[in-house]
């Protein structure tokens, strides 16, 4: 998809003009000039290629694109005058200021990615922040990308938007294969479009053959606890271990995907009659990422669409790699995620993409996706997105996501020390590479260790508890936050996201240690009264 056709951004500066002679020295001038001409060629850049900046622009510099942006709507021209029901107009002084005086939104009634004829500025910004995103998104791992929409709806909606476009295409078929994760927003985002629920729980993790390597078998218990591998060699001529084509991949003590139950679920509710499979990636510990390669093979077989919700994976090296594979050796339909988990904007938007297409593909729900947005939307939200992307650059982020991968690491490090103080340990999910979770075998009453952390100035850690049913949309939730029926242990779970620093996990650690201490020393008067 180009971008429209775009006016000379970053104007000539007014020092070039004949009227600015004689204000100020020759030489001064031309030394703005180039400040000026440096500015137009970073914009030039950006627009030809589409892609993040290799270098974070300077905060100016993007502010002044936004200004530059407004002046090509309708509404900040000097001399135009309005005679219509919307012409961008806005009470607020404080409000024109926030949106950088882009009013008019973005789409029209018939495609979201629409052309505005009224707001040249607008439709670029709507384009520009697409690509931006797209560039982000093959930048973290998923060549395989091919189009993407970013959208300025929160994960949920845009989840409901797939399967719109899903149901569109197959208007017999009625339900969507679930893979379980206990996040009410996905279930509503199923229940919005009328759609029915046939819901694949998850099994406990164990080592599973993939990728190349040396040869092994599965294993489960002590061995998958430890994160550990049966690897069973084969002696070569020389009585070295040969390489084989598979190698083992430890899902450990992870709710996992389980793929017997996920063919059988199709085979029993007939392919047919499923709008999508729904996997996820991104989750919390103990679940681990979706087996999205085998499912994109399954949806392949039986023609399914398939859909999968990476809320937060763009941080994730194991996340990104799964969907790349999945898009590789099977169907892949639309890939759904955020931008304020991956990309730290204020909450309201996310990015939809589909792969690159391959001869086969019967579907093009990007497309579909585009042209079911009722009306107009807001640009609040790609406003900000498209600002963070060219001050973060692609050096910046990429910098972001090692940083979180070795902070991930640290945490995982501190937390075992302190699980191990008080005889808990950390549950086995080497596939997740976001979060952890801790067992609570030794605490009474393990809920009140949230409450205390929260309390103590901890957000987003989470406590899950045994025995909590709920039934959201027509399902059931066995064990309701642990994403799985065979929970066998109340855990606390924590995160090292995008963004976080190591001072926030040492603070963080230091509370849990210091909950937990109060929480198991016999008689304390602090736990044992009120929060």
């Amino acid at each position: 998809a180009s971008l429209p056709f775009t006016p000379h951004l970053c104007t000539p500066s007014m020092l070039s003009s004949p009227s600015a002679g004689g204000l100020i020295g020759d030489p001064l001038a031309r030394a703005g000039e180039e400040c000026g001409n440096a500015a137009r060629r970073l914009v030039d850049t950006v627009l030809s290629q589409r892609s993040l900046p290799k270098e974070g622009w300077p905060a100016v510099m993007v502010e002044r694109l936004m200004f530059e942006l407004s002046s090509l709507d309708s509404n900040n021209h000097p001399l135009m005058v309005g005679a219509g029901e919307r012409e961008g107009r806005v009470f607020s002084q404080a409000v024109q200021k926030r949106s950088f005086y882009l009013s008019h939104g973005i789409g029209r009634s018939g495609d979201i990615t629409a052309e505005q004829p009224k707001a040249a500025g607008s439709s670029i910004l709507n384009k520009l922040s697409s690509r931006l995103a797209l560039s982000a998104i093959k930048i973290a791992g998923i060549r395989n990308a091919g189009d993407a929409i970013a959208l300025p709806v929160a994960t949920g909606m845009a989840l409901s938007l797939s399967y719109l476009a899903a149901a569109k295409k197959r208007p017999e078929a009625k339900t969507v294969v679930w893979r379980r994760i206990d996040q009410k927003s996905c279930l509503k985002a199923m229940a919005l479009i009328g759609a029915n629920v046939a819901m694949v729980d998850s099994r406990e993790g164990e080592v599973k053959k993939g990728g190349k390597g040396k040869k092994g078998k599965k294993t489960t218990g002590e061995a998958a606890r430890r994160g550990e591998e049966e690897v069973e060699g084969r002696e070569g001529e020389n009585g070295e271990e040969k390489q084989d084509e598979e190698v083992t991949e430890v899902e450990g003590e992870g709710a996992a995907c389980d793929m017997d139950e996920m063919e059988a679920t199709i085979r029993r509710v007939g392919a047919e009659h499923i709008l999508c499979v729904a996997t996820t990636t991104s989750c919390f510990a103990p679940r681990v990422p979706d087996r999205v390669m085998e499912v994109a093979r399954l949806c392949q077989k039986y023609d399914i669409p398939h859909i999968v919700n990476n809320a937060y994976g763009l941080q994730s090296d194991v996340c990104c790699a799964r969907l790349q594979k999945a898009i590789e050796q099977g169907r892949v339909d639309l890939v759904v995620q955020s931008t304020d988990k991956n990309f730290m904007v204020p909450v309201g938007g996310s990015i939809v993409f589909e792969p690159k297409r391959k001869e086969a593909r019967p579907l093009n729900l990007l497309s579909v996706l585009a042209q079911s947005y009722p009306g107009r939307a807001s640009a609040s939200p790609l406003i900000d997105l498209t600002m963070t992307l060219l001050e973060m650059g692609e050096s910046g982020y990429k910098q972001l996501r090692d940083e979180r991968k070795a902070l991930f690491a640290y945490l995982k490090g501190k937390m075992e020390e302190v699980a191990a103080k008080y005889g808990e340990r950390l549950l086995s999910t080497p596939q997740n590479d976001i979060s952890i979770a801790m067992t609570l075998t030794k605490v009474e009453e393990p809920s009140r260790v949230g409450a205390f952390l929260f309390h103590r100035g901890v957000s987003g850690a989470r406590v899950v508890t045994l025995g909590v049913s709920k039934t959201i949309a027509g399902v059931d939730l066995h064990h309701f936050g642990s994403h799985s029926s065979l929970t066998s242990s109340a855990y606390l779970t924590l995160a090292a996201a995008i963004g976080c620093t190591r001072s926030d996990i040492d603070g963080v650690v230091e509370r849990v240690d210091n909950v937990l201490r109060q929480a198991t020393t016999a008689k304390n008067s602090i736990w044992s009264g009120a929060v």
